[in-house]
């Protein structure tokens, strides 16, 4: 009891927010999350995902994956100030819910919330 009391104060102080979605789309066979992952480092390296946000700004995405599913990708900055991100933390953070969450999933991470959420059909 007192080691969960623990993480859940560790992940407080740190600004920490995560949340795996249980249910809907799975991301499927791992040729799926393959193309996920490939889709994240494209879009963050060419910064549709990633450089600099407005205040509250959203960026938003979708990828096609294998076996008609896509994937649907979000960064927002939660504060009322214009900010940068770093290709390699918007890849590291999206990742983080394609492989750790089978319905894909949404953390917020020092005022930036990550998400990553696999649906049914095209872009």
């Amino acid at each position: 009891m007192q080691i969960k009391n623990i993480i859940i104060a560790a992940a407080a102080a740190t600004g920490v927010s995560a949340g795996c979605f249980s249910g809907g789309e799975p991301w499927g066979p791992q040729s799926a999350r393959d193309a996920a992952y490939g889709a994240v480092a494209d879009l963050c390296n060419h910064g549709a995902l990633s450089g600099g946000f407005g205040a509250y700004q959203v960026k938003t995405a979708c990828a096609n994956l294998p076996g008609n599913k896509r994937a649907n990708f979000q960064v927002k900055w939660e504060r009322g100030t214009n900010q940068g991100l770093a290709a390699s933390d918007c890849i590291l953070r999206l990742n983080n819910e394609i492989g750790g969450c089978a319905y894909g999933g949404s953390t917020t991470t020092a005022d930036w919330t990550f998400t990553s959420d696999p649906n049914a059909g095209r872009c």
